[in-house]
This record gives structure tokens, C-alpha cells and sequence, in this order.
């Protein structure tokens, strides 16, 4: 009964150590589109289901044509922070679209930091894609303009 109460202690003495060092994680990750398509879009701004990202959904391209744009665009560059303001108006946006057989260089950078009580660490990668870039639905904002304040 002694051997199992000792290794009770000690199993209850390394958690508490563990539960004692904290580590915090911080991540961000900033996409670019590069040498895209540039093009006039109208559609809905929204958010995508995570939240995270802003969205434009039923696009249009000048005239009413669809050919070759993609159904939603992920905005990406530019401050969306400050775009995020007009989710659920109808937008016209001027940008680079990295889809619709362009030969677009899409560069992601992910920055991430480590730090606990023993160390702090700090990574960065970067990957870079081009080519012919359909399916890859990202849309580069230079301006945003509303055309009206809901999407219906």
C-alpha cells in the first residue's frame, strides 16, 4: 500500500509542476496575391464560416459576366480589418484575382511565437505559389466601394 501511495505523490507532484509552466502561442499569417489578374468585382461581403476571413460571395464581374471569376473570393492584403465594417453591404472591389488562368504568385507568410517560463521562440515561413492558379480563390483588395448597404 506504501509503494502506491508514494507513486501517487509523485505522479501529483509532476503535475503541478507541469500545470505550473504556461506557454502561449501566437500565430499570424499574412497572404499576398502577386502579379494576379487585376479586376473590377461586385458581390456580397461577408464572412466566411469561421469567422476569420472576409469573403466576397456572388461575384460579378463588369456587366454583369462571370465567366472566368470565381463564385467568392477570400480577400486577402490591403487592411481588411478596415473592410470588415461593410460585411453584409454590396460591394465593388478593384484588386489582383490569383484564379481564372492568371499567372499569379500567391506568397504565404506565417509568423509564430513560443513563450514559456524556460524559453521564448519566434519562427517564420514563407511559401510562395504561381502558375496557372485556378481554383485558388484569393482576391488581392486595392479599394473597396459600397454600392449599397445590404446584399438583397
Amino acid at each position: 500500500m506504501m509503494k502506491h501511495n508514494l507513486a501517487a505523490a509523485l505522479v501529483a507532484g509532476s503535475s503541478a509542476a507541469i500545470a505550473a509552466q504556461q506557454t502561449t502561442v501566437r500565430q499570424e499569417t499574412e497572404i499576398r496575391v502577386k502579379d494576379g489578374r487585376d479586376v473590377r468585382v461586385t458581390g456580397c461581403l461577408t464572412r466566411s464560416s469561421g469567422g476569420r476571413e472576409l469573403v466576397l460571395t456572388s461575384v460579378e464581374g463588369p456587366e454583369g459576366r462571370t465567366d472566368e471569376l470565381a463564385r467568392s473570393y477570400i480577400l486577402v492584403g490591403g487592411e481588411t480589418d478596415d473592410f470588415a465594417r461593410h460585411v453584409g453591404k454590396l460591394v465593388e472591389i478593384e484588386g489582383k484575382a490569383a484564379d481564372a488562368g492568371s499567372d499569379a504568385r500567391v506568397e504565404v507568410e506565417t509568423r509564430t511565437e513560443i513563450e514559456n517560463d524556460e524559453d521564448d521562440r519566434e519562427r517564420e515561413t514563407r511559401t510562395e505559389i504561381e502558375g496557372d492558379l485556378r481554383g485558388v480563390p484569393y482576391l488581392g483588395v486595392n479599394e473597396v466601394r459600397v454600392i449599397r448597404s445590404s446584399c438583397s
